[in-house]
Formats: structure tokens, C-alpha cells, sequence
């Protein structure tokens, strides 16, 4: 982690995932075993040590809410760690300081990153006096050493050194890899509590406890989380007072409960690396309780514990995901304002679709939280004060200026021509608004509708030149970056009237020539943002999707190749006596395909449906050029892949007077 937001999210994180665990827990205590309630901790643990996800919260929407609170703070700061626009990306739990702080923010990470370094300073010098101390130690006489042995070697044990440490309370074991058995000096030490201690041993509880101590450095500024690891070391001690009573029986077990009550009231003597059995007179309460309630749980309840434990793992580790939040994208103040650009930032585009969706819906409603969800990051302090340029009374207005030639643009969708994927990764393509109005080239100007009043209140029937269906095309080429994809405008917007892709370059073009012919094959791809196709060419705009809302997850709603075709008959070449003449074509999915010409009739293949074309000249008819033109399309609905693979092959059959002459292939080894 980079900077005190990073760290306010993990630690806020950490603590929902421990809030969720304890209740689990609660509700669990008297249904699965000691050892599900200790181990269950695992999951806090790898929740720790785990970068979290930014776009997902444990529980509650966290990451939004911390984004929120960056950007207000950082608004009126000039960090060094942090800025108000850049997206908070946890990596590595621990802190990594790579230049001089330079506001408060700043200073208050460098005092977190130091008060990390004093307790694990703090924990270490601890364990290292204990050492030190159990160094100076004498060693256990033979007589106590062979007691520990016998014991160890009656429960199937591992045994270690002893040393008698005088004024000792309670036995405890020290050290994870060489390990020693402290036992106090004066007196013989029970058999149960070296039977618990020798279990703590055998389990590397001391090993656990390090590193329980590791993780509780890293949150030592949350009171809460302390509280759950202290809670976590007494589940330790729950499971090893488990692990004694099931090796004993009858009254013995009576009698470890006895040993316990009488530690009610001694000194805690816990260190980071050690193991006791004596862990707090309240802690130890409580331990009882679970010794009178004490039972062995049948072969079948570790499956079950298993089970609970992963379901539990999944929300904490992978988080919950957090649905956009409904009215933060037209924001009344500057709060407002912040948490829609956080949501902007923390639900990056994950789909081309997306991001055109979102960029289109922006630019069409002057919208720029829609734009920054489709836009670089670097963009976003731009968008701010376009927003803000006129804001009065506490309203913040959108100032994104689309430009005239979008006053009258659809929103609810558009056509996205020749989405064609680059070397580099990224696509380009050509986005296509329908207007809702019709304008009038005479005076340069704008109509929602013929029979109606114009803007300036005049009556749109005096005075109006040709009407024209029009359609906004913004050139555009959308590539990965800053965790998503983004859109950026790479030509200027133009008005054209018409298809809109006659005003294209085509995608591809094909040219074959034959012995009555030539023909000339152009491919122009379109995919629906928003829209609706149906077999015949008649799209419904809004009908599949609305861009006025955000989806940055979105598909294309449709996928359609169009093949035009032009075939130049040379006259001379046609056999005397011709009257007419036809050509039918038809897609292919690869080249090697034989194409089945069945004039009239609809084939289908390869999974995509569609229309073969044909056409027919008449050779009596003076004023015919000789040109006989036709489109083949192929569509398919749903079609959410960018790179969903569109047969451009295509295979033409020219007949004279219905009679088969001449078959034409266009593909790319005949260009």
C-alpha cells in the first residue's frame, strides 16, 4: 500500500470480514467444533495478507465510500502519496514510502508506517528478553525432565527441554524452532498442564502465535481488531483444552477444569512465540463453560465445517459485488458529485460495449459522470470543472459540450460500424447516432419534425429546404487503460444523410474478375448498442438496451455483416442473342465452402441467418450501364464478442436468360 487511504480501506475491510466471522461464530458456538472456531480465523488471516478489491466490498460498499472520502480530503491537499482522481489500488498489505510526505495525509501514513516498525520493535524485544531469560535459566532436573518425557511418551508425543524459571506461575512453552519448556521452579508442574503445553508443541501454536503477532502489528491502530486477536489467542487455547479432554476421561477431565478455575486470577504471560495455558482469569471463565459443555463432535462434522468455512471465504476474500448506486449520476452538490466520480472510478469499463455505451450516453446527455466511467483517468479533473463552470446554488449542471450536431441525437442508442481490432489491442470503429429530427440543409438548421414549431417558434413549413433522416457518426477508438477500457474521439464529428455506411470506408474490399464480369465486393460490419435487429434490416433503436443509464459490463445487442456487391457485365463478352441477365450471391464461412445457389430461398449456414441476394439487368434496355448491384447481410442476435468472427468470403453465380454461366469467388487471395 501506497498511501493512508490505501491502508483505511484494508483496515475497514479487515474489520467487516472480522464483524462477519464473529457473528458467524456466535451463532455457530455450540454447533461445530473448537477446532472450526479457531481455524475459521484462517480466512481473516489470507483477508490480511490479500490485496483488497477495490471494486468489491466485504459487506458494506467500502471501497466507494473510502474513494469518496480520498477525493473530498485530497481535493484541498497536494499529497505526495495520493491524489483526489487517482484510484486507490491496494497491492502488498505493508506500507512502501518512495518519497518525502507532503501533507497531512502523508504524515499520518509515515506515523502508521512507524508505528508498524515500534510493534513488531516491541514484540521482538519482548520474546528476545524472555530468551534471554529462559538462557540464564538452569535446566530441569533429571527427575522433572524424565516427568515431562513420561507424560509425552503416555500421549504419543514430542517432548523438548525443560528449564525451571523461579517465580513462574504457569508453564509455557517458548520458541518455534527450538523450542523450551519454561516450568516454574517451585513445585512439581501437573501432568494436564504439560499435557497441554506438550499439545501446543505438537500443533506449533508458539509458530502460530508469531505470526498471529505479524498481523496484529499491521492493524495496531484499530481497536477493534485488537480486540479480535486477542479474542483469536483464547480460540487457540479453546482448541488445545479440546485436544486434552478428548485424551482424557471421567474425572480427569474434572480435574483439568479444577486446574483451570484455580488459574482464574494469575498473570497473563503471553509473548509473541509462547504457548500458556493460563490466559486471563475472564478468558478462562469462558473456557470452562466450553469444558462443561465439552463433547466429541462424530467424523462427519469436519465436512460440514469445511463447507461453512468456504462459504464464508468467498464474500470475505473475493468481496460482494456492489451494484452501481441509483441517482449518482445526475449529483445535486459537490458530496454528490464525489461519490458519482468514485463510483466512475471504481467501475471501469470491463466490456468495448461498456465503454462505448457509457461515453456514448454521456457525450449525447452532456453527462460527465458517464463520460469518466468511459474516459482516462487523466481526464477526470477536466470533467470536474467543466461540471462545475456554472455551478450555482449548490446544483451542479454538466457542461460537457457535445456540439450542435448532437443537440438532436438519440440517446437511447446507436450503431457501432467496422469495430476492427489493431495491433496493439485496442479497436477502432465508427459510432452512428440516429437524430429524433430531420434537417433543413436551406437554412442550416435543425427540426424535431416537420409540422411543428421550430426552436425559434417560427412554423417549420415556411421556408424549409430539402429534409433529410440524418445520423451523427463519431470516429472513435477504444483501448485498455487504467484498469478498463476507455473511448477517445480520434476525428472530428460529421452530419451525414442516408445509410450511414455509404459514407464509410469499408472494412475490407474484394475484387474478382471473370470471363462475362467483373465484380467488386465491399464489408462493412455493425453491431448494436441499445438496438434491436430484426431479420430484413429494421433496427429498433432503444429497444435493446438504454444509454441514458450506466452498464459498463454491456453487449453489443446484435452483430451484423453487410457484403455490397457490384458486378459490371462487359456486353460484349455476354453470348448473342442474351435477353437477360442475373447474379445471386451468397456468404460462405471459409473459403473451401461450396457455395449452393438456390435463387428464391433464405439458406442458412455456419450458425448465421441471413439473406442472399440477387439481381437481374435487362440487355434490351438501352439505358441499363450494365451494373447489377446487391447487399448480403448476415446477423446474430446477442453477439457480445468484439471479435466475433464474421465470414467476409463470398461466392457470385451469373446466369444468362436463367441459365447458370459463370461463378465468381471473392475473397482475399482473389484481391
Amino acid at each position: 500500500m501506497h498511501n493512508i487511504w490505501e491502508f483505511l480501506l484494508q483496515t475497514l475491510s479487515v474489520s467487516a470480514a472480522a464483524a462477519l466471522l464473529l457473528i458467524v461464530k456466535a451463532l455457530l458456538a455450540d454447533k461445530l467444533p473448537p477446532r472450526w472456531q479457531y481455524g475459521v480465523w484462517a480466512v481473516l488471516a489470507l483477508r490480511i495478507v490479500l490485496p483488497v478489491p477495490t471494486g468489491r466490498g466485504v459487506l458494506l460498499p467500502l471501497p466507494l465510500w473510502t474513494e469518496q472520502l480520498k477525493a473530498l480530503t485530497e481535493a484541498q491537499l497536494h499529497s505526495a502519496y495520493s491524489a483526489p482522481f487517482r484510484p486507490l489500488a491496494p497491492g502488498a498489505p505493508l506500507p512502501w514510502i518512495t518519497q518525502a510526505p507532503q501533507s497531512v495525509t502523508d504524515w499520518l501514513f509515515v506515523g502508521y508506517a512507524a508505528g508498524i516498525a515500534a510493534a513488531l520493535l516491541w514484540y521482538l524485544a519482548g520474546f528476545v528478553r524472555l530468551r534471554l531469560l529462559l538462557l540464564r535459566c538452569a535446566p530441569a532436573s533429571a527427575e522433572t525432565q524424565a516427568h515431562v518425557d513420561s507424560v509425552a511418551a503416555a500421549y504419543g508425543l514430542r517432548a523438548c527441554r525443560a528449564v525451571s524459571v523461579p517465580g513462574l506461575p504457569s508453564a509455557f512453552v517458548c520458541g518455534a524452532f527450538r523450542p523450551v519448556l519454561a516450568l516454574p521452579a517451585d513445585g512439581e508442574t501437573d501432568e494436564l498442564v504439560l499435557l497441554h503445553e506438550l499439545l501446543h508443541l505438537r500443533y506449533h501454536d508458539a509458530l502460530q502465535s508469531a505470526l498471529w503477532c505479524l498481523l496484529r502489528a499491521m492493524h495496531w491502530c484499530n481497536p477493534f481488531l485488537q480486540w479480535v486477536f486477542a479474542r483469536i489467542g483464547n480460540d487457540m487455547e479453546s482448541l488445545c483444552d479440546q485436544r486434552v479432554l478428548e485424551r482424557l476421561e471421567g474425572e480427569r477431565r474434572r480435574d483439568y477444569g479444577r486446574i483451570l478455575l484455580s488459574m482464574a486470577n494469575e498473570r497473563y504471560p503471553r509473548a509473541p512465540g509462547t504457548t500458556s495455558l493460563s490466559n486471563g482469569g475472564r478468558s478462562i471463565a469462558r473456557r470452562i463453560e466450553a469444558i462443561v459443555r465439552f463433547r466429541k463432535y462424530p467424523r462427519g462434522m469436519a465436512l460440514a465445517s469445511v463447507c461453512v468455512a468456504v462459504l464464508l471465504a468467498c464474500p470475505v476474500l473475493a468481496g460482494t459485488e456492489t451494484a452501481l448506486p441509483a441517482g449518482v449520476w445526475h449529483p445535486h452538490n459537490e458530496a454528490a458529485l464525489q461519490r458519482s466520480l468514485a463510483t466512475a472510478r471504481l467501475h471501469r469499463c470491463s466490456t468495448p460495449a461498456g465503454a462505448l455505451g457509457c461515453y456514448i450516453g454521456g457525450v449525447t446527455q452532456d453527462n460527465g459522470v458517464l463520460l469518466a466511467m468511459a474516459s482516462p483517468l487523466s481526464e477526470q479533473e477536466s470533467l470536474v470543472r467543466q461540471m462545475n463552470a456554472a455551478a450555482a446554488d449548490g446544483w451542479v449542471p454538466y457542461h460537457i459540450d457535445g456540439g450542435w450536431e448532437l443537440t438532436y441525437a438519440r440517446r437511447e442508442g446507436c450503431v457501432v460500424y467496422n469495430l476492427a481490432p489493431q495491433p496493439d489491442g485496442s479497436y477502432t470503429a465508427v459510432a452512428a447516432l440516429s437524430t429524433s429530427g430531420v434537417f433543413d440543409e436551406a437554412n442550416e438548421r435543425w427540426l424535431r419534425d416537420p409540422n411543428e414549431t421550430d426552436p425559434d417558434g417560427e412554423d417549420t413549413q415556411d421556408g424549409v429546404g430539402e429534409q433529410q433522416e440524418a445520423a451523427v457518426l463519431l470516429t472513435v477508438t477504444v483501448q485498455r487503460a487504467d484498469g478498463g477500457w476507455v473511448v477517445r474521439e480520434t476525428a472530428p464529428r460529421r452530419v451525414v444523410f442516408g445509410e450511414p455506411s455509404d459514407a464509410l470506408e469499408p472494412l475490407s474490399s474484394f475484387t474478382a474478375q471473370g470471363q462475362y464480369a467483373q465484380a467488386e465486393l465491399t464489408v462493412h460490419t455493425a453491431r448494436g448498442l441499445g438496438a434491436s435487429y430484426s431479420p430484413g434490416g429494421v433496427i429498433t433503436v432503444g429497444a435493446g438496451g438504454d444509454l441514458t443509464q450506466p452498464n459498463p459490463d454491456a453487449a453489443f445487442a446484435y452483430t451484423e455483416l453487410q457484403a455490397a456487391v457490384r458486378c459490371r457485365f462487359d456486353r460484349a463478352a455476354v453470348p448473342p442473342g442474351t435477353q437477360s441477365v442475373a447474379v445471386e450471391g451468397m456468404l460462405l464461412n471459409a473459403p473451401g465452402d461450396t457455395p449452393a445457389f438456390h435463387p428464391g430461398q433464405t439458406p442458412v449456414s455456419g450458425g448465421w441467418s441471413g439473406q442472399d441476394n440477387a439481381a437481374e439487368g435487362c440487355l434490351n434496355d438501352e439505358a441499363w450501364d450494365g451494373t447489377l448491384s446487391l447487399c448480403i447481410s448476415r446477423w446474430a442476435d446477442g453477439n457480445d464478442s468484439a471479435d466475433a468472427p464474421l465470414p467476409a468470403y463470398c461466392a457470385l453465380q451469373l446466369s444468362f436468360d436463367h441459365t447458370a454461366a459463370e461463378t465468381l469467388q471473392l475473397w482475399e487471395d482473389e484481391a
